[in-house]
């Protein structure tokens, strides 16, 4: 396990070089170690990345974090401390190897300490919660999740009572439907409702993934688009609804997930000549053409 150690460099004031004593006399064999240089014992400190899908950020001089992550657990022989937003072993992710050589580790006798981001327990039901007061309030007769509705294929599993509940208490009394997303699948029908690839209601084709190509009609999400605007005194970056008028690209209503910059290439071939996009506010939209955010 690679320790990484910080060094605090306090500077005392010094007196008046009149009244000082000479330096002592610096000895010939010991070379001067320059300021911010590693200790001559440090461990060498490698740079990896982890990188969102659908994005251009990745380095391929840089190794992956989840390939190092198997080294570094793999070497671990007393201790393994470990911090984490979350963590999920769904069959095919990147950390399913990861847990496994972490279990492996506890099996051999590693004493280890995992620390996850409290919010991440809560955030299903923080969702569901927000969910539930849009239902009540506008009443609708279907609803329609556009995938990527959990983390992973694992993600109904982990649900509790109390979740499982709200779910129901929406379903009540409307079509409920998920639209199967990349992470997920179709795992979400053991809860309930109706799971499909994709659904057509009138002119309109609700998908996760957007079609390369025109696509009249279509309501997608998968790349949670989000959007930065400059103010006089601030920059501001908000979850977006993205379109041109025939097509949109929904912001991600999970209260945890992340966005994607509407200026991503992954946006391009789905609006080649411009696009619109609809900040989210506290208690409403804000329309800016793509010409007035900022890149």
């Amino acid at each position: 396990m690679v320790r990484v150690r910080t060094l605090l460099i306090t500077l005392a004031a010094l007196g008046p070089l009149a009244c000082s004593a000479p330096p002592a006399p610096r000895s010939p064999s010991v070379a001067p170690v320059p300021l911010g240089a590693p200790a001559p014992d440090a461990p060498p400190l490698e740079l990896v990345e982890s990188v969102p899908v659908e994005t251009t950020l990745a380095h391929p001089s840089l190794r992956k974090a989840a390939d190092v992550w198997l080294e570094m657990v793999g070497r671990a022989r007393r201790t393994l401390d470990l911090a984490q937003f979350y963590a999920s072993d769904a069959p095919g992710s990147r950390l399913e190897p990861v847990v496994a050589a972490i279990e492996a580790a506890v099996a051999g006798g590693v004493r280890v300490r995992f620390l996850v981001e409290a919010s991440f327990v809560k955030v299903y039901p923080e969702t569901l919660a927000r969910l539930t007061a849009l239902a009540q309030k506008y009443q609708p007769k279907t609803i329609v999740c556009l995938g990527d509705n959990f983390h992973d294929s694992g993600g109904p599993s982990r649900l509790d009572d109390e979740a499982r509940g709200a779910l129901r208490a929406l379903m009540r009394g409307r079509r409920f439907v998920w639209i199967e997303g990349n992470h997920d699948a179709g795992s979400a029908l053991v809860l309930g409702g109706e799971c499909t690839p994709e659904l057509a209601i009138g002119a309109l084709r609700f998908r996760h993934e957007p079609v390369q190509g025109p696509a009249p009609g279509e309501l997608a999400g998968h790349l949670h688009p989000a959007a930065t605007v400059e103010t006089r005194v601030k920059r501001l970056r908000r979850r977006c609804f993205v379109g041109d008028g025939t097509r949109c690209v929904l912001p991600a209503f999970g209260s945890y997930t992340g966005g994607l910059d509407v200026f991503e290439p992954a946006f391009a071939p789905l609006f080649p000549n411009g696009f619109q996009a609809y900040l989210l506010g506290r208690d409403r939209v804000y329309p800016f053409a793509h010409s007035k955010l900022a890149a």
